[in-house]
């Protein structure tokens, strides 16, 4: 139930919807009509749980999110993964945005999950 009431809610507040078709974050664009990340006009590859993670994140900006509502927003209620999917999923698109050493975009906020800044 609560898994549920987490979903409703997280769709009342911003959605991916409501976001440009293109985001700039940073030197990157994320084009979301081709559902491609871009750095200028070179394709950065992400796979497709890499996207609906950095998507989820650009329609939460400035928001901590929990790593049990991400699993539940981004993978779904009925996934088999782990909290530590989620980790591992941050620390790839750290690396992917070239962030690995100093995060700008995707903070880790102690004790309570991450937070997305543009």
């Amino acid at each position: 139930m609560e898994a549920v009431l987490r979903r409703v809610s997280a769709r009342e507040g911003p959605s991916a919807a409501a976001l440009p078709e293109v985001l700039r974050i940073g030197d990157f664009s994320l084009d979301r009509r081709r559902g491609e990340l871009l750095q200028g006009s070179e394709i950065v590859p992400l796979n497709a749980q890499e996207y609906r993670l950095l998507e989820f994140f650009a329609a939460n900006p400035d928001r901590v999110i929990g790593r049990e509502e991400m699993l539940d927003l981004v993978w779904g209620y009925d996934s088999q993964t782990t909290t530590r999917t989620i980790d591992v999923h941050v620390a790839k698109l750290r690396q992917r945005l070239g962030e690995s050493e100093l995060p700008r975009h995707i903070l880790t906020v102690r004790g309570r999950g991450y937070k997305f800044v543009l």
